[in-house]
């Protein structure tokens, strides 16, 4: 019975990750540059990059990061995800951020950091 459970869960768990990479690709597919980066559009590229790059793993996941004006690099949105394996948090890294500039959509930096460091 444990064990079956055990697979059910993995199930759920591993169609949930596609669907939401589906969903980013379909999303980023979509993104009109030539109006500028809302907030949504800007989103859409720090988790492509996530995804591309192969941080996914080690992050919390997509769905909880924070996204918000960016003060470090002007003219930018921000996307912060906690990460998740406890060997970066022993390191002191806790997050990494992807900088999206809000005119072209480029990303600008990505950066792991420690928690006590501001944007």
């Amino acid at each position: 019975m444990k064990k079956e459970i055990i697979n059910i869960l993995l199930i759920i768990f591993f169609l949930n990750g596609c669907a939401t990479v589906r969903s980013v690709e379909r999303g980023y597919a979509k993104i009109n540059y030539e109006d500028g980066i809302s907030k949504k559009e800007a989103k859409l590229i720090a988790f492509k990059h996530v995804i591309d790059n192969e941080i996914s793993d080690k992050i919390l996941g997509i769905n909880v990061a924070r996204h918000f004006s960016g003060k470090k690099y002007p003219n930018t949105w921000v996307s912060k995800f906690e990460s998740h394996p406890m060997d970066l948090v022993w390191q002191g890294t806790h997050w990494y951020a992807v900088y999206v500039d809000k005119v072209t959509g480029k990303i600008v930096a990505a950066e792991w950091g420690p928690t006590d460091k501001l944007f």
